[in-house]
């Protein structure tokens, strides 16, 4: 089987809740509960694919430090193949989140923004069948564009989570054409300041993830909904699993719905996430 290529961010997640009250200058706060995981977009998704039963190689960045060792040692036999390259010169990418009233983050690019085409030289495309981009807008070392034409040329399908900008610009440029698949959240389709149906008109495929209020996917012509928490990678991860198995789109919808949610209930790590035989017992229950 031909794996698939995910490439962006791998990072260093620090998860706080509790918080004794908010930080000011000469102030020190508390929290009552922390922990540090292994997280970003890309990596997230490339757990939960492997997770699904896909042979996922993932393409990232970290630096040479103790963070990077810690992530590197946290996705061993999580993910199925990690290449990262380490970059002496950068500092691994890490984020704060804040768990109290709904998750919000605080998030340094660092090695990240310097993931390069020079990084991917070693991975051959005649061995994949698909690539998926994670957090374009963090990736300002990578010409994007021309990655994804290749890949088209190769032969593989491909797909973007679009994830947050932290220069605030919310322009796919000329990204959209070269796509079979996008994922976005709410608040990311708005930041783009298109309308999604607009978006339908350049990509194939546009799934929208809305929360609590579940997802709704939609082509040029046609749109479906499916009720449930539609949320973060795993859901983009069963989407695009059930679309390349060739699956109707309501039905592909429906599934990824039940994953995310299955994924929320478990509260998945990398590695904790849902098999394909659990997603589709919990879809079950739900029809």
């Amino acid at each position: 089987m031909k794996r698939i290529l995910v490439v962006g961010d791998l990072t260093a997640e620090i998860v706080v809740s509790g918080l004794s009250g908010h930080p000011r200058p000469g102030r020190e706060v508390f929290v009552s509960n922390a922990r540090i995981e292994a997280g970003g977009g890309a990596a997230r998704l490339a757990g939960a694919l492997t997770r699904l039963g896909r042979n996922v190689t993932l393409v990232a960045k970290v630096g040479k430090d103790e963070l990077g060792d810690l992530l590197l040692g946290r996705l061993k036999g999580k993910v199925g193949n990690v290449a990262a390259s380490r970059d002496p010169k950068q500092r691994t990418s890490f984020s704060v989140g804040f768990a109290d009233d709904g998750m919000s983050w605080v998030t340094y690019p660092g090695a990240t923004a310097a993931l390069s085409t020079g990084d991917l030289g070693s991975v051959d495309g005649r061995r994949y069948r698909h690539l998926h981009v994670a957090s374009p807008f963090q990736l300002l070392g990578l010409a994007l564009v021309p990655l994804f034409q290749r890949a088209k040329r190769a032969g593989l399908t491909s797909s973007l989570s679009v994830g947050g900008d932290p220069r605030g610009r919310w322009d796919l440029g000329d990204l959209a054409p070269n796509l079979d698949l996008l994922f976005l959240g709410e608040p990311e389709a708005k930041a783009l300041g298109r309308a999604t149906r607009t978006l339908a008109g350049e990509v194939p495929i546009v799934a929208v993830r809305r929360g609590e209020r579940g997802a709704v996917a939609m082509t040029r012509s046609r749109e479906w909904k499916a009720a449930g928490l539609a949320a973060g990678p795993v859901f983009d991860a069963a989407f695009l699993d059930g679309w390349l198995d060739g699956h109707r789109v309501e039905q592909v919808l429906a599934y990824a719905v039940a994953a995310s949610s299955l994924s929320a209930e478990q509260a998945g790590q990398i590695g904790g996430t849902p098999t394909r035989a659990q997603a589709l017992h919990h879809l079950g229950r739900r029809v």
